[in-house]
């Protein structure tokens, strides 16, 4: 009888433990952090404010920011669509849109740095969705374009949480190098912008180089 109440106990503590250690796993597994988070969607019945944009625009360029503190820029392109650039608050990503001459949504996708990341979508001039594509298919999965970002921010160049600095962030992938490139170009008031480039290895992580970069005139 003792014996078995210790087999059954044994058991149970066994399996506590299991339990206790796929806890673990799942944790140390799970990202620590995410570009791309749940709060953004796609709505396809958006509707670009034609009349608001013709009001007050500037040579065809309109910026502003919502009570959200949400930054939008909206621009009319060569291509016959409106343009739309929205920078969320605590993000990293924007939001890129275009329009067609009516209103009617027809492109929209995120981008990280004008790379663009995550599900993109097109629809046609009924609001139809027409195509639907990943835009990270070719992107290495072992060190993501997220990881890139938790080491930029231990390097000092931006936050994460905030989303501070994004707009100088520049990241792209060579697919035939296997490497991150990633460049960070702080404005100076003397008319340039002076800042560093990165190469990192997509596999291990492990910054390449690190030099000094320098475009002047903005």
């Amino acid at each position: 009888m003792k014996n078995k109440y210790i087999l059954r106990n044994g058991g149970l503590f066994i399996l506590l433990v299991i339990i206790v250690i796929n806890s673990l796993y799942a944790q140390k597994s799970k990202p620590s952090f995410s570009v791309i988070d749940s709060t953004y969607s796609i709505m396809a019945d958006r509707k670009f404010d034609i009349e608001y944009f013709e009001k007050n625009n500037i040579s065809e360029l309109l910026k502003f920011t919502k009570e959200d503190s949400t930054k939008v820029q909206q621009v009319k392109s060569g291509a016959n669509v409106y343009l739309e650039y929205e920078m969320p608050p605590n993000k990293l990503y924007r939001i890129y849109r275009e329009y067609y001459l009516s209103g009617v949504l027809k492109k929209e996708g995120l981008q990280l740095g004008r790379m663009p990341i995550g599900i993109w979508k097109e629809f046609d001039e009924n609001g139809n969705e027409v195509r639907s594509w990943d835009r990270e298919e070719n992107l290495p999965k072992k060190f993501d374009y997220n990881k890139v970002m938790l080491l930029m921010e231990k390097e000092g160049w931006l936050n994460t949480r905030t989303g501070a600095d994004r707009d100088m962030l520049r990241i792209w992938y060579e697919e035939k190098k296997n490497r991150w490139v990633v460049i960070f170009l702080p404005y100076n008031p003397r008319n340039y912008y002076q800042g560093m480039e990165y190469q990192i290895d997509a596999n291990s992580g492990k910054i390449k180089s690190k030099k000094e970069q320098k475009l002047v005139g903005g």
